[in-house]
């Protein structure tokens, strides 16, 4: 799964970003000097996120540092 996901840059622990929703396209002409009329104003979405750290160990024996491993030259590296 993680692999799969995207990345990005978090600033702090709770990472946030806003959504908004755009009004379909339409035919917007308009007379010079005419009122300004406001429909649907929507405000945009507050979306966050906590950030979290992902830990993968990992082992490396002598024994297997010292064999030689077809595709390996040192396990370790």
């Amino acid at each position: 799964m993680v692999s799969g996901l995207g990345t990005s840059t978090a600033d702090s622990i709770r990472h946030e970003w806003l959504v908004d929703t755009l009004n379909t396209v339409k035919l917007n002409a308009q007379i010079e000097g005419q009122a300004i009329t406001y429909h649907n104003l929507t405000n945009p979405s507050r979306l966050s996120n906590y950030t979290q750290i992902f830990k993968q160990g990992y082992k490396v024996s002598d024994t297997e540092r010292a064999v030689n491993e077809a595709g390996f030259d040192d396990r370790y590296n």
